[in-house]
C-alpha cells in the first residue's frame, strides 16, 4: 500500500505545492503550445483535444471558471476530461473542514445522464489518512454551492483531481456527454446547516481485476444499493447492499454504482474476469 501511495505522488510530479488551493477561481491561465490552461493545474489537455475551456459567459466568482467540455476523441485517446493539483498545509488540515465549490453540469445525452467526478485524497508523512470520491449523475442546471466534508485531519498534502466530459464506451468511445463549469475552490470551516452536502464516505473496492467476489473496503454500510452498467451504459445487475462482499455475475469492464440512503452515488470501474 505505501509503494503504491509513493507510486502514485510520483505520477502527480507536476503538481504545485502551495499553502492554499492555488488558482481556485481560475482566474489565471496560461498557453501551452495552441491550447490555454489554468495555472498550476496540471490537465489532460492537449493540442488535438479541446477538454477545458476558459469560460467568461457562465461564472460565479471573478471574470473566468473552468469549463470541461464533451469530445469526440479516437480510438486511443481517454474520455474523461482531467484537472489535477494539490496543496500543502505545514500544520495539517485542522478539525471540522470543508472543501466548498460551485458547479454547473448538463447533460447532452437523449436520456439527460450526466457526469462529474471529485478524487480527494489526504496524506501525511506519504501515508494515505483518507479521501473522497463522489460523482454527480444528474444536471445542475444553475451554479450550486456543494460541500464535501473533509475527515482526513492532520493531512499535509492534499491531492484534488476532478474529472468530466465523459466516460468511455460507445461507438465513438465516449458515453455519458455532459459539460461541465468549475468555480470558486475554498477550504474553510464546516456549515452547521447542509448546503448539497455530500457524505465523506471513505471507500475502497478490491480486488480489481476480480474473479467475480469483491469486497467494499471503509464504512459501506452508509450505501442502501448497487447497479451494474457495461461500457455501453446499460443496466446488467442491481441489488439491495446487504454486506461488504457482493458477487458479480458479469463479466468484463463494469461500472459499480454504490447509492446511499440520501441519494449520493459513487462509481468504479471494475475488471471482472
Amino acid at each position: 500500500m505505501k509503494n503504491s501511495i509513493l507510486l502514485f505522488l510520483l505520477g502527480f510530479s507536476s503538481f504545485f505545492l502551495y499553502s492554499q488551493i492555488p488558482n481556485a477561481s481560475f482566474e489565471e491561465w496560461e498557453m501551452i503550445d495552441n491550447y490555454k490552461k489554468p495555472l498550476n493545474w496540471d490537465t489532460n489537455q492537449d493540442t488535438f483535444f479541446t477538454r477545458i475551456i476558459q469560460d467568461s459567459v457562465f461564472k460565479i466568482d471573478g471574470d473566468y471558471s473552468m469549463h470541461f467540455v464533451s469530445h469526440a476523441p479516437s480510438a486511443w485517446q481517454d474520455c474523461n476530461n482531467r484537472l489535477s493539483t494539490s496543496i500543502v498545509l505545514n500544520d495539517g488540515l485542522e478539525e471540522n473542514q470543508s472543501f466548498y465549490f460551485y458547479l454547473k453540469l448538463l447533460s447532452i445525452n437523449v436520456n439527460n445522464d450526466a457526469y462529474f467526478q471529485i478524487r480527494i485524497q489526504g496524506y501525511k508523512n506519504g501515508q494515505n489518512l483518507g479521501y473522497i470520491d463522489s460523482t454527480f449523475w444528474e444536471e445542475v442546471e444553475e451554479f450550486e454551492l456543494i460541500e464535501l466534508p473533509m475527515d482526513f485531519v492532520g493531512a499535509e498534502l492534499i491531492n484534488f483531481e476532478f474529472l468530466g466530459g465523459a466516460l468511455n464506451g460507445g461507438l465513438d468511445n465516449c458515453v455519458v456527454r455532459s459539460v461541465s463549469w468549475l468555480d470558486g475552490l475554498e477550504i474553510k470551516n464546516s456549515s452547521s446547516t447542509s448546503i448539497n452536502k455530500i457524505e465523506n464516505f471513505v471507500i475502497d473496492i478490491f480486488p480489481n481485476p476480480s474473479i467475480g467476489n469483491v469486497k467494499i473496503q471503509g464504512n459501506w454500510e452508509k450505501y442502501q444499493s448497487y447497479q451494474v452498467y457495461d461500457l455501453l451504459g446499460k443496466e446488467l445487475e442491481k441489488g439491495i447492499l446487504q454486506s461488504a462482499e457482493l458477487m458479480l455475475k458479469s463479466k468484463g469492464i463494469l461500472f459499480l454504482v454504490l447509492k446511499s440512503n440520501s441519494g449520493n452515488q459513487s462509481v468504479f470501474k471494475i475488471i471482472n474476469q
